[in-house]
């Protein structure tokens, strides 16, 4: 909410634009999905925990893609060193950045995706790049890396080379043109409301001299012993109708500018709806 205040005219100063990355922006997303908060009349409390059983998955996916974009180089390679008796000692040397995901890529390809979820772009690379590898070589990427013997050299050279075709798979994936269409159409349509809300508090301040932001959170009120989100339907955290509710709850909030005494100072807002 944007509120007058009476104070003399400031010149504007103009800031070049700055980007965070979107690994970075990832972050702080699973920051606010991971912070949940339940009140009632006298009390309100703010819960840290896991993400629920339906966002996780898709959040380590569009990781492991991003990493992967990140980085043009070989993420996952073998050192073999001749050991005693002519055996092979055989070294996985990951890239820090995904071998945590690697280590949890078996839960992150077999927790199922609800029907009423839909996927992002990057969700869609790194499904095809699944549906690209033989039945072999997606067995293979499951593997638990505790699991790799040193000794064991074939099962290791094995495991690199499906981790390395499947990285291929989704490289290629993202670089398709209709897909660097779609993401460039993403990122002008995020930055075009950047730049709309942008000017709204510009013009606000050239009009009225010094502007009040203030940031308010609204809610649904869940019931405390689904916080954690762990239930294994989808319904029973989120109504598929949550959305549809909220918007007319906002529009009714917004009606009462017009006779409420503490709403008529508000002279612009900007809002966004998540999931949390």
């Amino acid at each position: 909410m944007i509120i007058r205040r009476p104070h003399p005219k400031s010149k504007l100063k103009k800031t070049n634009r700055k980007f965070i990355s979107k690994l970075r922006s990832l972050s702080y997303v699973k920051e606010d999905l991971e912070t949940s908060m339940y009140s009632d009349d006298f009390h309100q409390t703010i819960f840290i925990c896991p993400l629920d059983r339906h966002i996780e998955p898709l959040i380590k996916k569009v990781e492991f893609v991003l990493k992967v974009l990140e980085s043009k180089r070989e993420l996952v390679g073998v050192s073999v060193q001749q050991m005693p008796l002519r055996r092979l000692h055989s070294q996985l040397n990951c890239d820090a950045a995904i071998y945590p995901l690697l280590k949890c890529m078996s839960s992150i390809i077999n927790r199922p995706i609800h029907p009423q979820i839909i996927e992002g772009i990057e969700c869609q690379a790194f499904n095809y790049g699944l549906d690209q590898l033989t039945t072999e070589e997606f067995e293979t990427i499951q593997t638990n890396l505790n699991g790799l013997l040193p000794l064991d050299h074939s099962t290791v050279i094995l495991y690199e080379q499906a981790i390395n075709q499947f990285i291929s798979h989704i490289r290629y994936f993202m670089n398709k043109p209709e897909i660097k269409r779609k993401l460039y159409d993403r990122a002008s349509s995020c930055n075009r409301m950047k730049d709309q809300c942008s000017a709204l508090v510009q013009s606000l301040i050239k009009q009225h001299s010094k502007i009040l932001v203030i940031r308010l959170d609204f809610y649904l009120i869940h019931q405390s012993s689904t916080l954690l989100k762990k239930s294994h339907v989808l319904q029973e955290i989120h109504s598929k109708h949550d959305l549809e509710y909220l918007k007319g709850c906002v529009k009714r909030f917004l009606r009462m500018k017009r006779n409420h005494p503490l709403m008529k100072e508000i002279i612009g807002h900007i809002f966004r709806y998540e999931y949390t």
